[in-house]
């Protein structure tokens, strides 16, 4: 994964922009693409927590988001399992730096979960 320490992200629409994504649910396809592990995202609102595959097509939109959506949180699962992991939440601003951390943080939880696994 490429991340740019030098990149703040100060909302989610410069955070959409980055990652060549127009709404919550482009983006958060993207981050589960991007990932070997496939992070889920769920947007971080200031009294919800709301998963990308819970959003209503008026809450799917880049404007809606702008502003309502305060973070992001990552997480993964792992196959086979009942194994869950969530990285820290991210709240804006934070920088791509953060991001990556978070998506490494999943990836890492897998890949020892599934080593441990290996081990049995």
């Amino acid at each position: 994964m490429k991340f740019d320490p030098s990149i703040t992200y100060e909302s989610t629409v410069a955070l959409f922009n980055e990652h060549g994504a127009k709404t919550p649910t482009e983006y958060a396809r993207e981050a589960y693409d991007r990932t070997q592990c496939g992070v889920w995202t769920t947007f971080i609102t200031i009294d919800d927590e709301i998963p990308s595959a819970d959003l209503t097509p008026q809450q799917d939109t880049a404007a809606w988001d702008a502003r309502h959506v305060v973070g992001v949180k990552h997480g993964t699962i792992v196959e086979g399992s009942d194994a869950e992991f969530e990285a820290d939440t991210l709240l804006f601003p934070f920088s791509d730096e953060d991001l990556a951390d978070a998506w490494q943080y999943c990836e890492d939880c897998v890949n020892d979960c599934s080593e441990e696994e290996d081990e049995d």
